[in-house]
């Protein structure tokens, strides 16, 4: 109970800067000429297939998922075509326009609820998902990065009951590219992070797996407890 306790303050004081979301996507749609936060709908295909590819996400038999930082919801729709996924979708989004934009794409999906909130502050009382998907939250530098992912996996993995998978950018490779000049771009230390997973998330296997050819910077990390 005191665990609980301990992780729950935190959740509601370790908040995220949120105008450094909305400054992040205004940038980089200047720089890139997309709006959802992906240079191109071919490298979104390709990192919703390798995150919804892991061999220990049965899809037949997931009945429901997380997806933080859901956009405009395509992620939804690529798991209903790619792996008939027929469990319940929930994406939570704290960009206002993005979340608009998937109730009118997707919200007369019955198994589908769209949530416009904050991830850490947002009370989600006792659910939980068999697995938990966040695919570009912690690309937003956010104040005491190092903690803020701590607590944000925490949740995380609070509120997963198999397994999460989770998005970064390569700071080795990230500073190589145009995406150096992104206001607000948050890159990893890919070393450091999984280090972090194992020490909250033991026993976990964890695998990475990297975008390549498209985006090599791009870093996918599955977590499947055990």
């Amino acid at each position: 109970m005191m665990v609980a306790i301990f992780l729950n303050f935190h959740y509601h004081t370790l908040k995220t800067d949120t105008q450094r979301i909305y400054d992040f996507y205004q940038h980089y749609t200047q720089v890139h000429g997309t709006s959802t936060g992906w240079s191109s709908l071919d490298y979104a295909l390709r990192l919703y297939d390798l995150s919804s590819s892991c061999p220990h996400q049965p899809w037949t038999e997931l009945t429901s998922i997380l997806d933080i930082g859901s956009g405009e919801g395509h992620f939804k729709d690529f798991l209903r075509t790619k792996h008939q996924f027929k469990g319940h979708y929930t994406g939570i989004e704290v960009v206002p326009e993005f979340h608009t934009t998937a109730l009118a794409k997707y919200g007369d999906d019955a198994q589908t609820t769209f949530i416009d909130g904050e991830f850490l502050t947002h009370d989600f009382d006792t659910n939980k998902f068999d697995w938990v998907f966040s695919l570009g939250s912690l690309s937003v530098l956010q104040p005491n990065q190092a903690k803020y992912d701590e607590f944000f996996c925490k949740k995380m993995r609070a509120l997963a009951r198999y397994g999460t998978t989770i998005y970064l950018n390569d700071a080795t490779l990230t500073c190589a590219l145009s995406l150096q000049n992104v206001k607000h771009l948050a890159t990893h230390n890919i070393d450091d992070f999984v280090h972090m997973l194992r020490q909250n998330f033991s026993p976990a296997v964890i695998e990475i797996h990297r975008l390549l050819p498209v985006a090599p910077q791009g870093v996918i990390i599955h977590v499947r407890f055990l």
